[in-house]
């Protein structure tokens, strides 16, 4: 049984929707939130440091009122000892962002949306051109 050119066409047009529909609710349903997550990581460790700032003025205020030597240099740790802990894990998340950007699922996840949304449309590309060649050729016949 040979297929004609309009049915193969119209059949790769279907294929083509579909595969450009899948790609859609993937970026719905996987890419969008993969793409989101950077930006509520740096919220987060945005969050993080400014309660560390918050917490920093807190203990230097009470240092402030305090007369004591000891209280002082106790305060004066606190400080310290807080801020290097913040430094140093904000870095950490940081890093820990653009590892997790730069590989895994994320470019796994992209990769296929953007393979489903090429392969769908040279798909249906495909398609119509099929089907304009079976459309014309029928018309060049009919002509002559």
């Amino acid at each position: 049984m040979k297929i004609d050119n309009e049915i193969l066409g119209l059949r790769l047009e279907v294929v083509g929707l579909a595969a450009v529909m899948i790609a859609s609710l993937w970026q719905f349903v996987f890419t969008d939130w993969f793409e989101s997550q950077p930006i509520e990581m740096q919220n987060i460790i945005q969050e993080e440091v400014n309660l560390t700032i918050l917490q920093s003025l807190n203990n230097i205020s009470y240092q402030l009122l305090a007369e004591d030597e000891t209280q002082n240099k106790m305060a004066f740790g606190r400080v310290k000892e807080r801020t290097d802990r913040t430094f140093l894990e904000t870095i950490e998340k940081r890093e820990n962002r653009s590892n997790w950007m730069n590989g895994g699922q994320y470019k796994f996840f992209t990769a296929v949306k953007a393979s489903l949304f090429v392969l769908g449309s040279i798909l249906f590309v495909v398609g119509k051109v099929l089907v304009l060649h079976h459309v014309t050729s029928n018309k060049r016949r009919q002509s002559d």
